[in-house]
């Protein structure tokens, strides 16, 4: 089983460690603790990655310089050019998982 919940940002963002961020809080504050079969994130009222929201407080244009740049090379090199050192540990599952497509070894 699943559950549906839904919320709103404080601001405009197309950083991935954001809208990670808000979908794991969400996930934590409903979640039993029970078993669910399936997770899924859908995303509204999106605008184009040209539209920051600037701020007081924190230098966002530098997030989203460093968020295009591990696109560029991404997109470059494959998607396992780049991965966090937590997926190098045996539990780690982002290279098995760069090396196919939909669950399948290419």
């Amino acid at each position: 089983a699943g559950f549906g919940r839904q919320t709103t940002l404080s601001q405009s963002t197309s950083l991935t460690h954001e809208v990670a961020a808000a979908a794991h809080a969400l996930f934590i504050k409903h979640w039993s603790g029970m078993p669910i079969s399936h997770l899924s994130i859908s995303l509204g009222q999106l605008s184009v990655d040209s539209v920051i929201q600037l701020t007081l407080f924190e230098d966002r244009s530098r997030a989203y310089r460093k968020e295009r740049a591990i696109d560029e090379i991404k997109n470059r090199f494959g998607s396992d050019a780049i991965i966090h050192a937590s997926s190098l540990l045996e539990s780690g599952v982002a290279r098995e998982r760069a090396e196919q497509i939909g669950g399948h070894f290419k």
